[in-house]
């Protein structure tokens, strides 16, 4: 019994690991095309919070891509 228990742990720490790979090669390769085009449009709801909440914070870790933001009604 513990054998399989840790074998379910290994599998799942092991699939965990790759998904977590997976959707960081998927992000550097947005923020390359980003950077390549040097900005990138935020959709969201009205407010300057929700604007705010959007895009600061991306702005900061890359200074170098312009955020547009766009609202929805």
């Amino acid at each position: 019994m513990k054998r399989i228990f840790i074998a379910l742990v290994v599998v799942t720490l092991s699939v965990f690991g790759f998904i977590t790979m997976a959707w960081q090669a998927e992000w550097a390769e947005i923020v390359a095309a980003a950077k390549r085009e040097g900005s990138v449009v935020v959709v969201g709801p009205q407010g300057n919070e929700t604007r705010e909440a959007l895009t600061v914070g991306f702005q900061k870790k890359y200074p170098e891509i312009k955020v547009e933001h766009s609202s929805a009604g």
